[in-house]
């Protein structure tokens, strides 16, 4: 009996590679047979042909891992080599053994994505992490979410981190994952609804404040007037900004605080005078002290002289005090003196008259 030849196949080697979610192992090289030999020589088992025997090496060589997953020096599976010519038969081909190569994991970056969102006191992103390069086909994600590192409202500042877990049948040791944290994601500040009050005040010496109400209740509100800090203390009108002071939220309210000037008192006298040829003034005390005083008589500034009734109007005004009064200014007729003459007359049939002389003179 006959029997065939084992014959071996060289020229190939197994690469590593990055795991791709199959089992396929990469061969490098050009398989062929072994030099041949002369018939006679050699051994039985020395796998190399004989020379003059018409063989042909062919199909394509597959290397096959016994699992899909990373691993070092795994081994690998040599498949499909053929052999055929007119002396086939007396061979018996060996697929090509005791090769190994690694799986190294797959490098993958999961990169946060850009995401904005009105402050809510969560670091909810609704934001989609990347990947990249695509899980291998059949791997899926357990989880793939990002959130902000904290809740506090930032406007194009904000940093957001991704977060994964992948199902690869191995716990998610096929992949080497670096994660990409997003640096310019943005929380906008809660809208706040401001609501200004107390802005009508009466000076009286102490500082006048307006108030401020939110909704939501309860914010601390700054309020500035006419762009100072301080409440102002004189009569005026001001411009009043209301702000809210909460980073997380923003609201904002303008107004005009009013402090009216207090009211002043004025005391008249010298209503009642006797014309004597010069001007009459009445006299205005006003309270408090130091304020301008204006006083008009018949709507003229000018006091007057002459006898008679006249409608008299004062005005105080200060910084921060006002007032006025009305009167009327009476300036009596003064007493004229009449001497009379030719009392004593004897009758000559001619109407008698006697004779008047006023002091002052060329009175009626």
């Amino acid at each position: 009996q006959i029997t065939t030849k084992s014959l071996n196949v060289t020229g190939l080697a197994a690469a590593d590679r990055q795991y791709d979610g199959t089992n396929n192992a990469i061969l490098t090289g050009t398989p062929s047979l072994p030099p041949a030999q002369s018939p006679g020589s050699g051994t039985s088992a020395d796998g190399a042909p004989y020379a003059g025997d018409d063989l042909v090496l062919g199909g394509t060589a597959t290397g096959t891992f016994t699992d899909k997953h990373v691993g070092t020096s795994k081994p690998v599976a040599i498949s499909a080599l053929t052999l055929g010519g007119a002396e086939a038969g007396n061979y018996a081909l060996i697929q090509p053994s005791g090769f190994t190569a690694t799986i190294s994991p797959r490098l993958t970056t999961v990169a946060a994505v850009f995401s904005t969102k009105v402050y809510d006191g969560t670091t909810a992103s609704s934001g989609t992490p990347s990947i990249t390069p695509l899980l291998a086909p059949g791997d899926t994600t357990t989880h793939l979410f990002q959130i902000y590192q904290n809740a506090d409202a930032g406007i194009g500042n904000k940093v957001i981190v991704p977060s994964v877990a992948i199902n690869d049948g191995n716990a998610g040791a096929n992949y080497s994952v670096t994660l990409a944290n997003h640096t310019t994601g943005t929380i906008t500040p809660a809208p706040v609804n401001v609501t200004l009050g107390s802005l009508a005040h009466v000076y009286d010496g102490t500082a006048k404040s307006a108030s401020a109400v939110t909704d939501p209740a309860g914010f601390e509100v700054n309020l500035t007037y006419n762009g100072a800090s301080e409440a102002p203390i004189n009569a005026g009108s001001y411009t009043v900004t209301a702000t809210i002071t909460d980073p997380n939220h923003a609201g904002t309210a303008t107004g005009t605080l009013v402090i009216e000037k207090a009211a002043a008192t004025i005391g008249l006298s010298d209503l009642s005078q006797t014309y004597d040829g010069s001007p009459k003034s009445v006299t205005a005390t006003a309270t408090p002290e130091n304020l301008e005083v204006e006083i008009t008589y018949d709507g003229s500034t000018a006091a007057p002289t002459n006898a008679g009734s006249y409608n008299v109007s004062v005005t105080a005004d200060g910084p921060n005090h006002h007032g006025t009064a009305t009167a009327t200014l009476v300036i009596g007729k003064a007493v004229a003196t009449i001497e009379l003459a030719n009392l004593s007359q004897t009758y000559d049939g001619s109407p008698k008259s006697i004779t008047a002389t006023t002091t002052p003179v060329d009175l009626t």
